[in-house]
């Protein structure tokens, strides 16, 4: 049996079945472990009710992604990843992949974000098949607002600006992109799983 853990918290061990010393991370904390992984540290961990862990397979974040709530005792399944953060048990964490329909070669396009609580992220065309963070909302918060910069790395010219309005829909428990209003017309997205999804640029010609 996991022993007790505060609620808001995660307590992660040295060893596997929560045995050797226990290291106590609280609400919020993040740790980078590379070029160790979180493997080499740590070999089970317990999280509160209230709490839940994201690991990462980079620092910044990108790569593969993976969550962990309740009692873990055994991290083989996270081998690759090297850091995580503490979050809320409700948090989502949102993902794009970004893709040139306009004949480009990889990289000749940025997509670059602005996230609250994580800061400025550039997400490249045709940069293989990962999903990288573009969010992380907490159902309770309401809408998240991220902002959006969408630019030729050739030519230095921003083709267009706007934002992105993301709503968790509680009834089909999903991200939703709340609004058009704002998203860039040279852009279309499309749902790729509850909180994925796929960006592809159509256009590359610059608003006016």
């Amino acid at each position: 049996m996991a022993p007790k853990v505060a609620e808001k918290s995660a307590d992660f061990y040295d060893k596997q079945n929560f045995e050797g010393p226990i290291h106590h991370f609280a609400l919020n904390a993040v740790s980078h472990l590379y070029p160790k992984k979180i493997v080499d540290v740590y070999q089970s961990v317990n999280t509160g009710v209230g709490a839940k862990v994201h690991c990462w397979h980079h620092l910044d974040y990108d790569g593969r992604h993976a969550e962990i709530e309740g009692p873990n005792a055994d991290l083989k399944a996270i081998a690759d990843l090297t850091c995580f953060s503490i979050d809320k048990a409700d948090t989502q964490v949102i993902q794009f992949n970004f893709v040139d329909k306009t004949g480009g070669n990889p990289k000749d396009y940025s997509l670059t974000l602005d996230l609250a609580g994580v800061g400025r992220k550039i997400l490249y065309s045709n940069d293989g098949p990962d999903y990288k963070l573009a969010g992380i909302i907490s159902p309770s918060a309401g809408t998240l607002t991220t902002a959006v910069y969408l630019r030729n790395e050739k030519s230095g010219v921003y083709l267009a600006t706007g934002s992105i309005y993301f709503k968790w829909n509680a009834e089909k428990k999903e991200v939703d992109i709340d609004s058009e209003k704002f998203w860039p017309k040279q852009l279309t997205h499309e749902r790729q799983g509850p909180t994925k999804f796929l960006i592809t640029l159509i256009s590359n010609k610059a608003s006016t």
